[in-house]
Formats: structure tokens, sequence, C-alpha cells
């Protein structure tokens, strides 16, 4: 079995990395289950519903533009304002968590004797989903394919993408995209996020198969670097 010290893992929040600003994070994954039970069974049954699940982030109060304070206070009261990946682990095909969230709770506590600190709670829509890393937070210059990860089986029900451009140096665009393969060998496109002229976020969600290899492919426009983050959760 191997295990991972939680200073390996890292988060985005909309088009900052905020893993520095944080001490911890909470996750859960769960789904709403309806009782179908009849006179005729012995025991309670029941059918899955919805997606449900809940996202909590603590750390320490700091104002500066791009800070986990600031992305949390801009994002109270929007729909949808949180887009956020736990990677647990940076390379490639490490489990990633993603979800976008509403809000529900904000907490800035202080003493006179500790750093003055912050968390929140957020209601995801859709819950959390659970996937991938198809590329962590390195720097890129020019355009390339990721290395694939290989998933073992398709799967059938679509899934969800997410990609965080957090630094944008000189280059003039970036396109990314997330491919998927039966073979490891030929390759077609399954999500294409809008072309990125600056720091930006994304999320995709995606219908139907996707196939056993999954991978991150990206194109670059002019001279310079930028680094960003893809994760892939099926569904």
């Amino acid at each position: 079995m191997s295990r991972i010290h939680a200073t390996k893992s890292r988060v985005l929040a909309n088009e900052y990395a905020i893993s520095c600003d944080l001490n911890g994070f909470g996750l859960t994954h769960s789904r709403q289950m309806a009782e179908v039970t009849s006179l005729c069974d012995d025991g309670t049954r029941f059918i899955p519903g919805q997606l449900s699940g809940s996202l909590t982030l603590r750390g320490y109060f700091d104002s500066t533009t791009g800070s986990f304070y600031t992305e949390a206070r801009d994002a109270v009261g929007v729909d949808d304002g949180f887009q956020a990946t736990v990677m647990i682990g940076t390379s490639v095909g490490s489990p990633a968590f993603l979800t976008v969230s509403d809000l529900s709770e904000f907490t800035v506590d202080a003493s006179h004797t500790d750093a003055v600190t912050t968390q929140i709670t957020g209601m995801p829509d859709n819950g959390v989903d659970w996937g991938v890393v198809l590329h962590g937070p390195v720097s890129e210059d020019s355009t390339d394919d990721e290395s694939s990860v290989d998933e073992f089986v398709p799967s059938s029900n679509g899934g969800v993408a997410h990609l965080h451009v957090t630094d944008f140096d000189a280059i003039t665009d970036l396109v990314v995209e997330v491919e998927h393969s039966t073979d490891d060998s030929n390759w077609s496109t399954l999500v294409t996020f809008s072309t990125a002229t600056g720091t930006t976020f994304e999320r995709r969600t995606v219908s139907g198969t996707i196939n056993r290899y999954v991978r991150a492919s990206w194109t670059i426009t002019g001279t310079g670097g930028t680094t960003f983050v893809v994760a892939l959760a099926r569904r």
C-alpha cells in the first residue's frame, strides 16, 4: 500500500494555486438514497439518487489578491463561484477531487496568541467527483502531449474535466484538450477548453463513453511559459 503525506497535496481554486495558504482540507462524496421498501421485503431497500458532497478548506488569513481568503470572499453569494481541484499528489495519474461549489459558510477566527485563520465550507453542485491528475502544476513553454493514464476499462456515463491556468507569461495563447484512446496509440478529442489568453479556469462536463486511456494535450502560441493543471473524473 502506498501512503502519501498531506504536504504532498495541492489545491487549486479558480485561477489560483492556494495550497500555501492552507493547513488542511476535508472532502465528502455522497449520494442520496431513495427508499423503495415494499410489503414483500424482509429489510429496508434503497435505490441511488442525486450526487451530493461537501468541501472544507482551512487556512490562514491573507488579504493579498489571489489568496485563499480573497478567492473565498469573492465567491460568497456567487452561484458556482468556487471551482476547486484537490490533488493528492501532483504527478500524472494521482487522485484528484473536482468540485464547483456555492459557499455556505465563511469563518475568520483570531486569538491573541495565534495567526488569524480562515475556514470555508462549500456545498458542491453535482457533488464531489473523484478522478485523476492529467497535468500537474508545472511550467510548459511549447506544444506537447502529457503521458497517458491507463484507467483499465472504458466508462459510459460521461465525466467532468477541470482546467486551472495559474501562470501566463508572455505567450499569446494556450489551448488545452483532454484526449482519450482505446489502445494508447490512436487519440481523439474528448474535451477542448476555451482558448486561454491569460490566467483562467474552466469546468467542462461530457456525456457518453470515455475510453480506457486518457491524457492532456496542449498547444502554445508565442514565446514564454505557462503553468496549468488538468484533471478528469469519470462518472
